[in-house]
């Protein structure tokens, strides 16, 4: 039953104000009201009806007394619904005192109480004190949620989220709560979590959770429920913004425009259908594939349609790659630059026109960096339509605005975006880092100062990069460089760009500075022509030019191999004969004067082997065709799963033989880890090609082993068989009958032909048909081999008679040693062992005789949270490919303490790490790990080999150690049975009360 409260009249309260409203002003005598305290604290959440208590001190001359109120406003006006306690006499002088109010108006919120001091009478106002407070009032309510582990946090799939909370209800016959998982707005599919008892009325605390059971998943909401007992009415709804991933290992995010699944980024028919969810929900060591489409950057979750300031922000160690076929492709994982284009676009409204027409309304960037180092990647995307304003803050970057850190840009083309500065790029920073450009184009741009791309800071590189067609109404059509801004251009094409100066690249600034090699600069035009200082204009600093092609050059630019002859584009302009297009090709024809006149050391080859061709399609990072398509002649081992061969160590005499080794800009362009000294193991993906016209029907993997480090000789090689851990091949070839499309599986091998065994059937693109894995031949299964260097190499046949009957051997030409690959493999496993866990010697409980060694699952006991606690373990590999090991701790329910101890291997010669054999490790060495709490604790060890398939590291070991951490000491803890934290009569009684007593089944 609701207590009955003596209330002050609050229409008597109104006739005071009013009164007071007629200009009768309060007596001149001094009063006052401080020490004011409210119970509960503001900022609080109430049910309606609870009391808020006021204590206060006050003083008086008022000789007949005064009355003392807190009333309470909302927005200026009185609280609706509020009472408000009566008030009692206080005396002339100095007293203390207490008012109370409450409401009974649902969902309101109390944000000032007045306190006011009145004539014993109520005739006259003395004093009015307004104190600003937050107190909301519901008549259901759900506070303190507290979740484990907190957001943002990732999370294995089946791994729970632990809820806590406190709830208030008015609902005489109690409620139910649930809490559910979310996602851009709608309920989680395929969801776990807790059901609801019935909580009853008043206030009090409940628990709950949920779980997914699959990876690639982002929640980024919960929903909160409270229903009558039936579940039927609905009292109050709330959610919670939050990210939890669930990811088994690496995320991979999908985002597709066309996807009709539920939009959860996790596979192609749920994908995402707009870009900024899945950048979102991504985080570093993350992958985000996107289909073919446009995406703008002011569409998704969180965004404001039309905002000009919206923008794609690069995250940190995320890699976003574009041109994906998507949902609804026979082939959804299939890449192609051209058939499945990736638009970033600008154009917000839709409305662009030729010439930047209409733009004034584009986002200011497409695409922004904002990171704090290297490891973003944006691989194969169009970035166009960005404007950013020549006279304002965002006048910088107009297809993307570097402000800090290193992204990677791989296979992007920069078209039709325009800026202040740098229409297709600025690197704004002077403190920049260093971002790298490959394989990119900057097509039809346009700017004040660098019309393709400015830069004023770091060390950018730009590799096999094309600029066309992009306009400055300044200087650098190009390429403008300044302020401490060193570029690097290595085989570059600059042709028909213009400036008022320096149409192809403008230096400005002693502390700027241009390296060029293996380039092309052709036709780029300034104010006074296309001569040399057209193409190059350095009005200060430092330019160096080797090996290329300059129109008008003169010899005043120095350096090594360069030359001035046409370099006899495809066609420059395009069949529209407008050059700043989509159609501009600057590829060489055959006989231009660029061929193979690049820098002729090895580091610059062609992808074929041969010396360097100037220009955006020569060196290492040259033009990648088909796969499945080799215009010359012979066979060409290209890739162990994603991993280029030319990554593996060719040479004998090296340590690293049969090793791979990736660079930074490699593992960016072909999305493969940066493997250091990696042996390979477990099931590889052998790819090659050979020739298009090769007369070859079948072929065989043929193996050999290395033995005492001698290469192999011709007749030790064998054929590559299921004894040795051959698989079987199959593939879906996609081909066009008088049905239209239809597709069949084919069996590839191995098979059985004429006497030779564990052929091989080549699919070929000449017979019209679309294979899947066109360029795969092999599935070989190492763990079949033993350990050792092997030399993997072919054999070729095809049929000698019309019937199909005969085979005979098809000997094709050597490939520069490409027909062949060294791999070193090894599939032993990692160790990883927590030998004893151990107390420091200055602990009381430290055991002498057993060097203080804690038996497993014991209780340990600390006597402060920053003890030293001692770990003896071994992480290693056999032999001597360790790639790293930690050492950590959890407890409670999955919630992480940090880092004991880890290493890591650090390339030497020869290659080889262990890891580490019973070493001992102390926690008080940690720089990261927090202090201890009273918990059970789970001490974990980790290591992980250098082993690769050649496209993830394939092998690890884990190994667990379980505790209970209290404070005290463990000898007293023994004996402290209930628990006081002394030993006591207490426990005496409780022990002679079970004396003797069987204690186990």
């Amino acid at each position: 039953m609701k207590e009955k409260r003596v209330l002050f009249n609050v229409s008597i309260l109104a006739l005071i104000v009013w009164v007071a409203g007629l200009g009768l002003t309060p007596y001149a005598m001094a009063h006052s009201i401080g020490d004011v305290v409210m119970v509960p604290k503001a900022p609080a959440g109430l049910l309606d009806g609870e009391p808020v208590t006021v204590r206060f001190s006050y003083e008086t001359e008022e000789q007949r007394g005064v009355r003392i109120y807190a009333i309470p406003y909302t927005k200026g006006q009185r609280t609706p619904g509020a009472e408000v306690s009566q008030s009692p006499l206080y005396q002339v002088g100095k007293g203390e005192g207490s008012a109370n109010f409450t409401i009974y108006s649902q969902d309101i919120m109390v944000d000032e109480v007045q306190l006011m001091m009145t004539t014993s009478d109520q005739g006259s106002i003395l004093l009015e004190l307004s104190i600003g407070v937050e107190y909301l009032f519901y008549a259901h309510s759900i506070t303190n949620i507290v979740l484990s582990p907190p957001s943002p946090a990732t999370l294995l799939p089946g791994a729970n989220v632990n809820i806590t909370f406190d709830y208030g209800t008015t609902e005489a016959n109690g409620v139910r709560i649930w809490a559910r998982p979310f996602t851009n707005g709608a309920l989680m599919p395929a969801y776990t979590a807790h059901g609801s008892i019935v909580h009853p009325v008043g206030n009090g605390s409940g628990t709950g959770w949920f779980s997914i059971p699959y990876g690639n998943v982002a929640v980024d909401e919960i929903r909160f429920q409270m229903y009558d007992p039936c579940g039927v009415v609905l009292l109050r709804e709330l959610f919670i913004p939050v990210l939890y991933r669930y990811c088994d290992g690496t995320c991979v995010w999908h985002v597709d425009t066309d996807a009709p699944g539920a939009n959860t980024g996790r596979n192609w028919i749920d994908a995402f259908n707009d870009l900024q969810d899945a950048f979102e929900a991504a985080a570093p060591g993350d992958k985000i594939k996107v289909a073919e489409g446009t995406y703008k950057p002011d569409q998704g979750g969180g965004q404001t349609p039309g905002d000009p300031a919206a923008t794609f922000n690069l995250i940190d160690e995320v890699v976003i790659e574009g041109a994906y076929g998507g949902y609804g492709e026979a082939d959804p994982d299939a890449r192609d630059m051209v058939a499945y284009e990736t638009i970033l676009s600008g154009d917000l409204q839709g409305n662009d026109g030729p010439n930047f027409t209409n733009n004034a309304d584009n986002s200011h960037h497409v695409v922004s960096s904002n990171i704090s180092g290297g490891g973003a990647v944006l691989d194969g995307f169009t970035v166009t339509a960005g404007n950013a304003l020549a006279f304002s803050p965002t006048g910088q970057g107009g297809g993307i605005f570097i402000v800090s850190g290193s992204p990677i840009l791989v296979n992007c083309t920069f078209i039709r975006n325009k800026a202040g500065r740098g229409g297709g790029a600025s690197n704004s920073n002077y403190g920049s880092d260093d971002p790298s450009f490959i394989s990119c184009k900057f097509i039809g741009n346009s700017a004040g100062v660098g019309g393709g791309m400015e830069s004023q800071g770091g060390e950018p590189t730009l590799t096999n990069c094309v600029f066309s067609g992009n306009v400055s109404t300044s200087s650098g059509g190009g390429l403008n460089n300044m302020g401490f801004s060193n570029v690097e251009l290595t085989n570059c094409t600059l042709s028909g760009n213009s400036a008022v100066v320096g149409g192809g690249i403008y230096n400005a600034w002693a502390t700027a500075g241009v390296e060029v090699l293996n380039c092309i600069l052709w036709s780029n035009s300034d104010s006074g022509g296309s001569d040399e200082s057209a193409q190059i204009h350095i009005d200060d600093g430092t330019v160096s030019v080797d090996y290329t092609c300059v129109k008008g050059l003169s010899g005043g630019l120095g350096g090594t191999g360069n030359i001035g002859d046409d370099p006899l584009f495809v066609d420059a302009d395009g069949a529209d004969n407008v050059v700043g297009t989509e159609d501009d090709n600057v590829h060489l024809l055959e006989g231009s004067p660029c061929i193979d006149t690049g820098h002729p050391a090895v580091q610059y080859q062609d992808i074929d082997g041969s010396r360097n061709d100037m220009g955006a399609y020569g060196g290492q990072f040259g033009e990648i065709t088909d796969p499945s398509v080799y215009f010359g002649t012979g066979f060409i081992i290209t890739n162990i799963g994603e991993l280029p061969t030319t990554e593996i160590g060719r040479d004998a005499n090296e340590p690293n033989v049969g090793l791979a080794n990736v660079e930074p800009d490699i593992a960016a362009l072909f999305g493969v880890p940066q493997y250091k000294d990696s042996p390979f193991g477990g099931t590889l993906r052998v790819r090659g090609q050979f020739g298009l016209y090769d007369d070859v029907d079948f072929y065989q993997m043929m193996l050999a082993k290395w033995v005492d480090g001698n290469e192999p000789a011709p007749e030790d090689y064998e054929v590559l068989d299921d004894e040795k851990g051959a698989l079987q091949l199959g593939k879906v070839r996609w081909y066009v009958d008088a049905n239209g499309w239809n597709q069949e599986y084919v069996r590839m091998g191995p098979k059985t032909i004429d006497g030779r065994d564990y052929l091989y059937q080549l699919n070929s693109p000449l017979d019209g048909s679309i294979w899947s894995n066109p360029d795969l031949r092999i599935r070989w299964n190492t763990k079949a081999s033993e350990n050792g260097l092997y030399t993997l190499t072919y054999k070729a046949y095809r049929w000698a008679d019309p019937c199909q009957t005969t085979l005979v051997d098809v000997n094709l030409p050597p490939t520069d040693g490409w027909d062949h690959i060294i791999l070193l493999i090894d599939n032993n496993p990692v160790t990883a062992t927590i030998h004893n866990v151990k107390y420091d010697p200055c602990s009381p409980n430290y055991d002498d005789p057993c060097d203080g060694e804690i038996p497993e699952c014991a209780i340990i006991g600390l006597t402060d949270a920053n003890e030293n606690l001692r770990f003896t373990i071994t992480a290693k590999h056999a032999n001597g490919y360790l790639r790293k090991w930690v050492l950590d701790a959890l407890y409670g329910k999955n919630r992480y303490a940090g880092v004991i101890a880890s290493d890591s291997y650090t390339p030497v010669s020869p290659p080889y790490w262990d890891g580490v054999q019973e070493q001992e490790y102390q926690s008080e060495d940690s720089t990261s790990l927090d202090p201890w709490e009273q918990c059970a604790y789970q001490f974990r060890l980790r290591a992980w080999a250098r082993t690769t398939n050649g496209t993830n590291y394939v092998y690890s070991a884990s190994f667990s150690d379980h505790y209970y951490l209290d404070f005290g000491v463990t000898t007293c803890m023994r004996a402290d049975i209930d628990g006081s934290g002394m030993v006591d009569l207490r426990d005496a009684a409780e022990l002679f009360n079970h004396y003797l007593d069987t204690c186990g089944p």
